[in-house]
Protein backbone atom coordinates (compact mmCIF):
# COMPACT_ATOMS: atom_id res chain seq x y z
CA UNK A 1 0.00 0.00 0.00
CA UNK A 2 1.56 3.43 -0.84
CA UNK A 3 1.09 6.08 1.72
CA UNK A 4 3.26 9.31 -0.06
CA UNK A 5 -0.44 10.44 -1.03
CA UNK A 6 -1.35 10.91 2.75
CA UNK A 7 1.89 12.86 3.58
CA UNK A 8 2.06 16.63 3.41
CA UNK A 9 2.87 16.99 0.47
CA UNK A 10 0.42 14.63 -1.54
CA UNK A 11 2.94 12.52 -2.44
CA UNK A 12 5.50 14.67 -3.40
CA UNK A 13 8.78 13.80 -2.75
CA UNK A 14 10.68 17.14 -2.17
CA UNK A 15 13.43 15.92 -0.32
CA UNK A 16 14.71 14.66 -3.53
CA UNK A 17 13.16 17.43 -5.95
CA UNK A 18 15.83 19.68 -2.93
CA UNK A 19 18.60 17.33 -4.20
CA UNK A 20 17.74 17.46 -7.79
CA UNK A 21 17.72 21.49 -7.84
CA UNK A 22 21.04 21.74 -5.86
CA UNK A 23 22.94 19.48 -7.65
CA UNK A 24 21.88 21.09 -10.41
CA UNK A 25 22.36 25.01 -9.88
CA UNK A 26 25.64 27.23 -11.35
CA UNK A 27 26.83 30.23 -10.70
CA UNK A 28 25.36 31.56 -13.72
CA UNK A 29 21.89 30.59 -12.26
CA UNK A 30 22.51 32.63 -9.29
CA UNK A 31 21.88 36.11 -8.96
CA UNK A 32 24.64 38.53 -8.49
CA UNK A 33 24.09 40.27 -5.55
CA UNK A 34 23.27 37.08 -4.02
CA UNK A 35 26.83 35.61 -4.73
CA UNK A 36 28.07 39.07 -3.73
CA UNK A 37 26.97 38.76 -0.60
CA UNK A 38 28.25 35.13 -0.27
CA UNK A 39 31.54 36.96 -1.08
CA UNK A 40 30.81 39.49 1.69
CA UNK A 41 30.28 36.54 4.18
CA UNK A 42 33.33 35.17 3.00
CA UNK A 43 35.22 37.77 4.20
CA UNK A 44 33.77 38.57 6.91
CA UNK A 45 34.69 35.04 8.39
CA UNK A 46 38.39 35.60 7.39
CA UNK A 47 38.29 38.85 9.28
CA UNK A 48 37.17 37.11 12.54
CA UNK A 49 39.33 34.22 12.10
CA UNK A 50 42.28 36.83 11.98
CA UNK A 51 41.68 38.91 14.08
CA UNK A 52 39.67 38.34 16.26
CA UNK A 53 40.00 34.58 17.27
CA UNK A 54 43.15 33.88 15.79
CA UNK A 55 44.75 36.61 17.88
CA UNK A 56 42.79 35.47 21.29
CA UNK A 57 44.60 32.77 23.86
CA UNK A 58 41.02 30.30 23.13
CA UNK A 59 41.77 30.86 19.23
CA UNK A 60 45.51 29.72 19.44
CA UNK A 61 44.02 26.73 22.15
CA UNK A 62 41.85 25.22 18.89
CA UNK A 63 43.78 25.90 16.61
CA UNK A 64 46.64 23.85 18.44
CA UNK A 65 44.48 21.65 19.19
CA UNK A 66 43.12 21.04 15.27
CA UNK A 67 46.61 20.72 13.82
CA UNK A 68 47.55 18.31 16.80
CA UNK A 69 44.77 16.24 16.49
CA UNK A 70 43.73 16.19 12.79
CA UNK A 71 45.83 12.94 11.59
CA UNK A 72 48.78 14.68 10.25
CA UNK A 73 46.32 14.99 7.11
CA UNK A 74 46.87 18.11 5.30
CA UNK A 75 43.75 18.45 3.60
CA UNK A 76 42.32 22.03 4.79
CA UNK A 77 44.29 25.29 6.64
CA UNK A 78 43.89 26.26 9.96
CA UNK A 79 43.37 29.96 8.85
CA UNK A 80 45.11 31.79 11.99
CA UNK A 81 48.21 29.69 11.89
CA UNK A 82 48.02 28.54 8.34
CA UNK A 83 48.40 25.00 9.20
CA UNK A 84 46.78 22.46 7.75
CA UNK A 85 45.14 19.57 9.40
CA UNK A 86 42.16 17.34 8.17
CA UNK A 87 39.03 19.40 6.31
CA UNK A 88 36.78 18.40 9.88
CA UNK A 89 39.00 20.04 12.09
CA UNK A 90 40.24 22.93 10.01
CA UNK A 91 36.40 23.79 10.33
CA UNK A 92 36.69 23.11 13.73
CA UNK A 93 39.40 25.15 14.69
CA UNK A 94 38.37 28.34 11.75
CA UNK A 95 33.99 28.17 12.76
CA UNK A 96 35.31 28.19 16.49
CA UNK A 97 37.30 31.33 15.80
CA UNK A 98 35.00 33.23 13.73
CA UNK A 99 32.64 32.73 15.66
CA UNK A 100 34.41 33.08 19.49
CA UNK A 101 33.19 36.63 20.18
CA UNK A 102 29.36 35.90 18.82
CA UNK A 103 29.85 39.10 15.88
CA UNK A 104 27.58 36.90 13.96
CA UNK A 105 24.22 38.61 12.84
CA UNK A 106 20.52 37.20 14.05
CA UNK A 107 17.45 38.15 13.43
CA UNK A 108 15.58 39.72 10.67
CA UNK A 109 17.97 40.23 7.52
CA UNK A 110 20.55 38.57 8.83
CA UNK A 111 23.25 36.73 7.54
CA UNK A 112 24.00 32.90 8.24
CA UNK A 113 27.72 33.97 8.86
CA UNK A 114 29.99 32.21 9.99
CA UNK A 115 28.22 28.82 9.40
CA UNK A 116 27.58 29.32 5.93
CA UNK A 117 31.26 29.38 5.31
CA UNK A 118 32.57 26.90 7.52
CA UNK A 119 32.37 23.85 6.16
CA UNK A 120 32.15 24.93 2.32
CA UNK A 121 36.06 26.41 2.98
CA UNK A 122 37.56 23.51 4.36
CA UNK A 123 35.47 21.20 1.65
CA UNK A 124 36.47 23.12 -1.26
CA UNK A 125 39.89 23.31 0.07
CA UNK A 126 40.55 19.81 0.29
CA UNK A 127 38.92 19.13 -3.26
CA UNK A 128 40.96 21.98 -4.61
CA UNK A 129 37.66 23.89 -5.83
CA UNK A 130 37.98 27.18 -7.30
CA UNK A 131 36.82 30.42 -5.46
CA UNK A 132 33.57 30.56 -7.70
CA UNK A 133 32.59 27.15 -6.08
CA UNK A 134 33.34 28.15 -3.09
CA UNK A 135 30.91 30.45 -3.41
CA UNK A 136 28.20 28.73 -4.90
CA UNK A 137 28.53 26.49 -1.67
CA UNK A 138 28.28 29.50 0.63
CA UNK A 139 25.07 30.11 -1.12
CA UNK A 140 23.68 26.77 -1.15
Amino acid sequence: MDVRADTITNGRRVTRELAEWIAELRVDMVPDAVMEEACRAFADFLGECLFVGGTKPWGQAIAAFCAQNGGAQPEATIIATGQRTLASRAAMANGTMALGFEFADFGSGSRPYPFAVTAPLAIAESHHCSGEKLALAIVI
